[in-house]
Order: structure tokens, then C-alpha cells, then sequence
């Protein structure tokens, strides 16, 4: 079970507001001064969206950092094989620029992924009470029509699903305003997949 410790429920220190606010007059930006109201369904779309989208953000640049990382592994084994052989076998030598940087490309990949891990925690407390049926005010503009699923399954597919459904979006993103319509899409397959594997394979009426 994903853990519940990460949630929208806190929001901005009042210095936090004064700073956001300032960037918001100078910048001509629109950020959130507000904390959320979750009994307002516009509210909870845009908790939806913000969460969602940092999941993505997320994930994506943490797999670009991958990539970086194994880009600067193929570089070093190519042009310094001595020296990627004794990073291989010693670890990291301060001494060296190749080691400093293995290093901190190392620490940094380790940092994004505990960011990917709290967004991920984030992003599945927000949906869990809409699968679930807590949550119904956004319902229609999001399914088309009330949905309930056994919290044991939606469970067990926003603990083993949410990753795969950031690594599909990460490959084809979808427009910008449409995220949390896609990403919903996207829940709703492996729910009703799960659903019917539980059935027999006949997904039947929820």
C-alpha cells in the first residue's frame, strides 16, 4: 500500500504567500494563493491537475537524468577505460573530475527519485477517494458518469499501475488542460482490467 504521509492538505506559510504573491505581480503569474476546497469540484480538478502533472514533471526529468547518467557511463568506458574500470571497482575518487561528477549525477538521480516517490504519494491520495467513490463531485466531467471501484482494487492498481501510466504519458504527453482527463483514461483501463480478471473476464456491470 502506498504510503499517506504526502498530501495537498498543507499548503503556503504566510511567507511562503507574501514570496508567491510577489512573483505572481511581478511575473504576471497566476499561482495559488488559496489552500484547496475539496467540497468544490473546480477545486478538486485543479488539486487533480497540479498533483498529476507534477507526477509527470517528475518522472520525466528523472528519466532524463537516467539517460544522462548512462550517456556519461558509455562516455567514460569509451575515452577512459582505466578510469571507468576503477570507479567501477573502487567508487568514487574526489580527486578526480570523472568521479566528481559520477558523483553528484549519482546524487542527483537518488534525489529525484525520492521526488518521484513523494508525487507519486500525492498523486494516488488525490485519486484514491474519486476510483473509490468518496469523492463524486467531479465524476461527470472527468468519466461521464458516477464510478465506484472496491478500494482493494483500486488499491492494488495505484500501487502497481500509477508508475506505468507516468512512464506512458512521459513517452506521448498529452495536451496541456488535458492531463488528468488522460490520466483518468488511463486508470479506468487497468481498474476495468483488473476488475474482469477478477471476474472470470467478464467485466459485467460495476
Amino acid at each position: 500500500m502506498l504510503e499517506r504521509k504526502v498530501s495537498m492538505s498543507r499548503f503556503l506559510r504566510k511567507d511562503e504567500r507574501e514570496l508567491v504573491k510577489l512573483l505572481n505581480e511581478k511575473r504576471g503569474m497566476n499561482h495559488r494563493l488559496t489552500p484547496y476546497d475539496f467540497k468544490n469540484p473546480q477545486d478538486v480538478l485543479d488539486a487533480l491537475e497540479k498533483a498529476t502533472s507534477e507526477y509527470l514533471d517528475m518522472m520525466g526529468i528523472d528519466r532524463s537524468l537516467s539517460d544522462i547518467g548512462l550517456l556519461f557511463e558509455d562516455s567514460v568506458r569509451q575515452h577512459y577505460p582505466e578510469k571507468w574500470l576503477r570507479l567501477g571497482l573502487s567508487g568514487y575518487d574526489g580527486s578526480e573530475p570523472l568521479s566528481t561528477a559520477k558523483r553528484y549525477l549519482d546524487q542527483t538521480e537518488e534525489a529525484f527519485r525520492s521526488l518521484v516517490e513523494r508525487a507519486e504519494i500525492k498523486c494516488a491520495n488525490l485519486w484514491r477517494p474519486i476510483l473509490t467513490g468518496q469523492i463524486k463531485q467531479v465524476h461527470k466531467p472527468l468519466f461521464g458518469k458516477l464510478i465506484s471501484y472496491p478500494p482493494a482494487i483500486v488499491e492494488q492498481t495505484l500501487f502497481e499501475n500509477l508508475f506505468d501510466i507516468g512512464m506512458e504519458m512521459t513517452d506521448n504527453p498529452p495536451r496541456k488542460g488535458f492531463v488528468i482527463y488522460a490520466f483518468s483514461r488511463q486508470l479506468i483501463d487497468y481498474l476495468e482490467a483488473r476488475l474482469a480478471r477478477k471476474r472470470g473476464g467478464c467485466k459485467g456491470e460495476l
